[in-house]
């Protein structure tokens, strides 16, 4: 099937480090699972062709990449700064993703102190270990297993190579179990209530927290502060100054305002994909963690 789209990378959107399901192909299309389903996505410029285990493979595209949004009136809200501009300008078509609240979750309870490529290995040993194989045209994924699959194959999670992580996932998968917590219940809270409630899951401290309201629940207030994030704007804003999270955080909300998540996401992006040698003084081939 095919979608006519207006402001939309897949590059940009796919690797900018919010979603970790997804792989490039040789010929230039991505691979992807997201639920119950896979999808083989092409984009070619204002164009994507879609093939999926999926009907309604249009709908779901324009709910997943967020479409209805006018991208062009945010961009518009952040574009305070030359350093932000020039990122808007490099990152043409990144759109924040509308992604499933418990696979969010674990996915970024998984990343703390971690590498992205570290966090892809992890969720895709858990799901080709506990969850469903998923086949589309020769390529094959696995669903991420549900929070009770989690809970009742706690010896299979142990195989996994998660270290410090794996009791942080087990424990939150065994609050969801158990009703301690609804995560589509937290749909409708205003930000600083959701990520409140966030904070009582094991594992989830201010970055995990802000990267599940942003990238799960829309909360585009919701500004995560990772290594990334903070090089980037203690070298930009602060004149390579040490600056805490909490400082960095509230300097963001001021600066870019009530869409400083999507600021966020367009800076990483940048500074990530285009130039990283400027931020990290890290060898060659060693990625900052996430």
């Amino acid at each position: 099937m095919e979608l006519e789209v207006n402001n939309l990378s897949l590059y940009h959107t796919l690797e900018c480090g919010q979603a970790f399901r997804w792989d490039k192909l040789h010929d230039g299309s991505y691979f992807g699972i997201v639920g119950k389903n896979a999808f083989l996505i092409y984009q070619k410029r204002e164009r994507l062709e879609i093939i999926s285990t999926i009907e309604d493979s249009i709908n779901w595209a324009k709910i997943y990449f967020a479409l209805d949004i006018d991208l062009e009136r945010i961009l518009r809200k952040i574009d305070t700064d030359e350093y932000i501009h020039t990122a808007i300008k490099s990152c043409s078509g990144l759109r924040i993703l509308r992604q499933e609240p418990w696979e969010t979750l674990a996915s970024f309870i998984l990343s703390s102190n971690n590498s992205i490529q570290n966090i892809k290995r992890m969720i895709k040993t858990l799901s080709q270990r506990l969850g469903s194989k998923i086949e589309l045209n020769g390529h094959q994924g696995y669903s991420f297993p549900s929070p009770y699959s989690i809970v009742k194959n706690k010896g299979v999670v142990n195989t996994c190579r998660l270290g410090f992580r794996r009791d942080y996932l087990i424990e939150t998968a065994e609050m969801i179990t158990n009703g301690d917590i609804d995560l589509e219940g937290l749909r409708e809270l205003p930000y600083k209530s959701l990520r409140e409630k966030l904070f009582k899951l094991k594992g989830v401290g201010p970055k995990v927290a802000d990267c599940v309201a942003l990238f799960a629940f829309e909360k585009s207030e919701s500004f995560p502060v990772d290594v990334w994030i903070k090089r980037i704007l203690q070298k930009l804003y602060f004149s390579n100054k040490v600056v805490n999270d909490k400082k960095l955080y509230s300097f963001a909300r001021k600066h870019f305002g009530r869409y400083c998540g999507y600021a966020q996401e367009y800076l990483y992006c940048y500074y990530r994909l285009k130039i990283p040698q400027e931020i990290t003084s890290q060898k060659v081939g060693q990625e900052p963690k996430r």
